[in-house]
């Protein structure tokens, strides 16, 4: 068996630029409705834990509890990941790839 990879990561929650023509859309701050990380199992999660739904919010973006709960569940799937690869004695490791305008 070759090498095998998984990627995990914080999805894009802005379209690059010249997309925006194609979805006749501007996107110039993060908008639920185009934000993948806004399924419903994860609003349902969100809103048991903090009592809120996040997409009431004028700028969820701007909402420190729900950034936090969104990288926590990368953590909490790259966590759930690292059992398995470790249970067949392998070993994984992880990687961040930034891009422009994200620290």
């Amino acid at each position: 068996m070759g090498l095998r990879s998984i990627i995990h990561r914080f999805v894009d929650v802005i379209l690059p630029t010249t997309l925006w023509s194609r979805y006749d859309i501007v996107q110039d701050r993060e908008y639920p409705e185009w934000d993948f990380g806004y399924h419903p199992a994860m609003i349902k999660l969100f809103l048991g834990k903090y009592g809120y739904d996040p997409r009431k919010l004028e700028d969820p973006s701007t909402d420190e509890k729900w950034a936090q709960f969104r990288c926590d569940q990368i953590t909490e799937v790259a966590n759930e990941i690292a059992k398995v690869v470790h249970s067949y004695g392998k070993s994984n490791g992880g990687i961040t790839i930034p891009y422009p305008g994200h620290g």
